[in-house]
């Protein structure tokens, strides 16, 4: 019983931690997105919808390629290989 206790706690704890993070990043005035490496949208903020006029739902789940001019998608793809081969962001 103490050990349902302390995962509901440290549950609770994760879930109020999370909202925290999603309010900072939906908050923000950069575009933030996550991509698995398939490189399909994993999440994407408000600030990222009102720049590219779609909402989170057109855009989980697909790629650059799905979304974008095909010219416009190279380059996004381009920058993703980079940031996968450098393990940083450009």
């Amino acid at each position: 019983e103490r050990e349902a206790l302390e995962n509901k706690k440290i549950r609770a704890e994760l879930q109020e931690s999370e909202k925290r993070l999603h309010a900072i990043i939906n908050n923000s005035t950069a575009v933030i997105y996550l991509k698995d490496l398939d490189g399909k949208y994993i999440m994407v903020n408000k600030y990222y919808g009102k720049l590219f006029r779609m909402t989170s739902k057109q855009v989980i789940g697909k790629t650059d390629f799905d979304l974008f001019p095909l010219k416009n998608a190279e380059l996004f793809h381009t920058n993703d290989l980079s940031v996968l081969k450098k393990n940083y962001s450009i």
